[in-house]
Parts: structure tokens; sequence; C-alpha cells
């Protein structure tokens, strides 16, 4: 490494902070960007990074912890039904260091906290350890539980981050990194893996240069034909396709899924057959993989073909999801067999109008059982949120990572969740809901119809979440406990609603006369966050076995606030 690396990087980082969220300390950019770049190939929008930030008082020495099963990232309220008996849990532990070197030291909290934090049956001291780290370490030990009897595979990546080389790091360094290794073993248990990965400033630079891909080419046989003017037909040999699917670290590429209406289905019926079809070679009783299957249909920007493959610009494939996870996963997990010849239909269709997109992606899934809001990234409405908050000099992500990818500034991004839970708090009283359900909100129909309702003017949509977003700002400058400021964001939202129309809101045109207006944040924030700590505290007491965390998740806890404002028991 040469010191030139270090100024490229300072460069880089510069840069990261005109798009990264305001209210980050330098050392919090620097945790972002390393989370960033570590997490590449997960494609994280930028408030899935910032939710796994731990770093402060308390950290145990961790300065990011992130969680996947089956490479989902993973909250918590994560749907454990679909994993399969098996599957991958990966937890990241982040340490970041804007130092030039490689220091033992950076080993020492992590040995005493680790073997604490992965111990199932260990208290977690809330005043040895922050309450941002202690919901982290809950959400892998309740996934632990919870999926026990599927007997998950545990890696821990333990990624240690400076601006150093990693070219001659100090062989005491190494040392400590492998023994870390061993006792995160020996914690975790029979059948997990733990490794320590030093990453410096040559890494971080080489990782930041390295785009997604976003055109991909794709192997087919004799059997292509172009069809009409933006369409082709393809035979592809399955073996093919799978490595279409995969990136250059073998995961899946969930980014060309992202207008697929349906997620992996996992043990059904129909994927147990088409697994059961993929590993029974083809014979005269089991005829080629592509005669028993529908096929795949794969949209595009651009498509052209050169050498007997299809170049591929911005391909998602919007039907066979069941089909493609089937096929990538038969090659995963099994030996690779270079003779398997067996084919799978591929159907491409170019097209940059959105119309005609959404159009082949609900037709292309109307015969499949799903609810209306599987397609609601499709929707008319998401659509026209987009438009609105664009044309305000914001920008909607109802497709994740659109915007981010563009570099535009984190803080005018609002993610489809993030809304939801600001409409939730704000607009129906609801904070509770957002607090316990962060990445399931919208999941049933009935619940989206309610939460996306026509009857709330597209500047309500922006005031709400543009409200939430202050109010998250506001919180983390407050001089109360940090299990307070995550816990007690959106009931601090529906307190200002409350407070500016003098009246409980349960429907979002209540907030009508609001939405044009600049609400006084500076007035209300002080004096209701000191009426909302009072309350809980008094909650608290009155309500024995009520911790914070659980009183911001229950039902309980929003009447009790709401009969303290409104005067009413």
């Amino acid at each position: 490494m040469t010191q030139n690396d270090v100024i490229l990087l300072d460069q880089v980082i510069e840069g990261v902070k005109l798009t990264a969220p305001d209210e980050l300390s330098e050392q919090q950019v620097f945790g972002f960007f390393t989370a960033e770049q570590t997490l590449k190939d997960f494609d994280l929008s930028n408030d899935e990074i910032i939710a796994g930030l731990t770093d402060g008082g308390g950290d145990g020495g961790i300065d990011g912890l992130y969680i996947f099963a089956d490479e989902n990232l993973i909250d918590e309220d994560f749907d454990t039904t679909k994993l399969p008996t098996g599957y991958s849990l990966d937890v990241f532990i982040m340490q970041d260091k804007q130092a030039t070197g490689f220091a033992e030291t950076a080993f020492d909290k992590l040995t005493v906290s680790l073997p604490v934090l992965l111990d199932l049956s260990a208290d977690l001291d809330p005043v040895i350890y922050s309450p941002i780290l202690i919901q982290r370490i809950e959400i892998f030990r309740n996934i632990v539980r919870q999926t026990a009897r599927k007997f998950p595979k545990i890696y821990v990546h333990v990624v240690y981050s400076t601006k150093a080389s990693t070219d001659q790091i100090d062989p005491r360094v190494l040392q400590r990194a492998q023994d870390l290794e061993t006792l995160i073993t020996s914690e975790v248990g029979t059948g997990s893996k733990a490794t320590v990965t030093f990453q410096g400033a040559r890494t971080l630079l080489a990782s930041a240069r390295r785009e997604p891909s976003h055109t991909l080419e794709l192997v087919f046989t004799s059997s292509a034909s172009r069809v009409g003017e933006n369409s082709y037909l393809a035979l592809v040999p399955i073996k093919n396709y799978a490595d279409f699917l995969s990136d250059e670290s073998g995961r899946l590429k969930k980014v060309i899924f992202e207008s697929n209406v349906r997620d992996f289905q996992g043990n059904t019926q129909v994927n147990k057959a088409i697994r059961d079809s993929l590993s029974s070679p083809e014979s005269s009783e089991n005829p080629d993989f592509w005669w028993l299957n529908n096929g795949i249909t794969v949209l595009s920007s651009q498509v052209s073909i050169a050498g007997g493959k299809f170049i591929i610009k911005d391909p998602q494939i919007v039907n066979g999801l069941q089909t493609s996870v089937s096929i990538y996963n038969h090659f995963k997990n099994a030996p690779e067999d270079a003779s398997d010849d067996r084919l799978v239909l591929i159907k491409i269709i170019e097209s940059n109008d959105d119309e005609v997109r959404n159009s082949v992606i609900i037709a292309t899934n109307s015969q499949t059982n799903l609810l209306p809001s599987a397609i609601r990234a499709a929707d008319e409405m998401q659509r026209d949120i987009e438009q609105h908050f664009e044309s305000n000099g914001y920008y909607y992500d109802r497709r994740k990572n659109h915007y981010k990818n563009q570099g535009k500034p984190a803080d005018l991004i609002f993610a489809v969740p993030y809304l939801a839970q600001a409409i939730l708090s704000i607009g129906f009283s609801e904070p509770d809901q957002a607090r316990a359900r962060p990445s399931t909100l919208i999941s049933r129909n009935t619940d989206y119809e309610r939460i996306f309702s026509n009857g709330t003017s597209m500047d309500g949509y922006l005031w709400m979440v543009k409200l939430q977003r202050e109010v998250d700002k506001r919180i983390k400058q407050l001089a109360y406990s940090q299990e307070f400021k995550t816990n007690m964001r959106f009931h601090l939202s529906m307190l200002i609603g409350y407070r500016l129309v003098g009246d409980v809101v349960h429907n979002p045109a209540q907030l009508k006369s609001q939405f044009l207006r600049e609400p006084d944040l500076d007035l209300l924030i002080p004096v209701l966050s000191e009426e909302l700590n009072n309350q809980l505290q008094k909650f608290i007491a009155d309500n024995k076995g009520f911790s914070i965390d659980r009183a911001a998740k229950s039902s309980e806890f929003v009447k009790y606030l709401i009969a303290q404002n409104a005067g009413i028991e």
C-alpha cells in the first residue's frame, strides 16, 4: 500500500459525506462506508445500513451488526417459516477504526463481549451494553431459538477495517484474530464457523470502485430466436442460467428479482417437484427439464446478441423466481456437473416503458393466487407518490435502492416501509405497530390498502414522512437514554400530530390543514419528549413486567398515552 491509497480513500469518504445522512458523525460515516462496502452484494438500503450501526457507548467493541438468514437481512418481525432446514445464518460483526494500523487492542472488548452476546442463556446487562446493541443481539438470539429444529449453519464474520495496509499485519494481531475465531466457534457450537477479515485502504478502495453489475451475460444454445422487434426466446443450459444468477462470490443476485411479485416460497409442493426434477438425471422416464417447466420471463432495458450470448442491461426476472432459485440452489448445494446439458426456456422482453413493464409483471403472474399487495411496487399509487416526492425535491424508493444507486443524498430518500411507519404513527396513532412490525406492516392487503389510501393527499404522504425524519434526527440530540430514543420516536411523532390538531388522530385526513405548514418542532419536541418520558416511566412503574421495549410495542401503552394526553379514561 502507498500513501496514495489513504489519500484516495479519504477523498472517497468525503464524497460519501455528501450523500450520507447529516446526523452521522465522522466516525459513523466511516462505519457507514465500510458496512456498505462489506455488504455490497446484499444490496442494503441506507436505512438498513444505518439500523445496523452500533458504535458508541456500550457497544462491546462492535461498531456494526448485521444478520442474514439465507442471505435475507432479518429484523425483529422476520418470517422464519419459509426458511429451509440447514439454512445459512450469517452474522457480520464490524469494527471500524480510522487508524493507519491494525492493533491487538481492537480484540480486547470483542474477546470479552462476544462470548456473552452469543450465549443464548446469558443476561444482557443494560448497564454494560447499549440498547441498540442489545436489540441487534436479540434478533440473532430469537432466530436461533425459533429455528433450532431447522439446524441452521451459523457463520460469524468479524470484519476489522482501518486505513492501514493488509500486506504486513503484526503476527501478534493475526494470532489474536485466530484466537477470537476459536473462541467464537466454541461459544456458538458444533457446525458453526467464524472468520476474522482485515480490510485496509486498498481493499476498501477496490470495493468502492466495484459497481454491482447491471449488465449481465447469458449463454444460450443454438435454439434462440428473435420474436418481433423487442423480444427473444431461447433455450439456455441450466448450468449457464445458474451462473447468470450468481455474483462473483457465489451469492444469488437478488437485485435482478426486485420486480418479481413473489418471494421464494421455500419447501412447497411445487418447489419440491422442481428440486426433484433437477436432482434426477435426464432419461426416457425423466424428460428434459424445460419440457416440465413454464420457463422464465426476463425484462430488460436493452438486449443484444453477441457470440452465443445475450447481453442484457438491467435484467429483472419477473416470472419464474421459484424455478430460478431452485436452479441456483441445485448447483450451489450439489457438486458441479459440467456435463449437465439440460435446458430451461427463457423469454426476454426489451422495454423502457414503465406502463409496458408493469403490465408484463402483472400479466405474467396473473395465473398465480396473489394478493394485490404483492404487486404494490407496480401500483399506480406507489408511482404517484414517487412522482410527487421527486417534483418536490425528494426521492421515494418504491424500487429498493433506485435513488441510492443514482447517488442521491440519503436524507432526501424515503423507503416504502419508512413511509408506512410514519403514516401509521402520525396518521393512525399506531406507533406500537410501526415499532413492532418494521418489515411486515404492509404484507397483508388490508393493511396496505388502509395505509396507502386514495383518501390521503400526496402532500400528506410527504408531510408525514418529512415529520418522522425530523423527529428521528432531533430525538438523537435529546438528553435521554438511548433506549428511549430507539423505542419512542414513533410515539413522539404521534403526540406531535395530536397537539397540532388538538385531538387523537385516527385518520390522516384529520391532519389535512397541516400538510402545507411547517410545524414548530423547536418548541414541540422538547416539551412533548419530556411529557412522553415522564408518562413512560409512570406506565412502567404501574405495570410490572413492562420494559421500555415491550411498552413501545404494546397497544396498552398507546392507550395510556392517549388517555393522558386527551384527558379521557
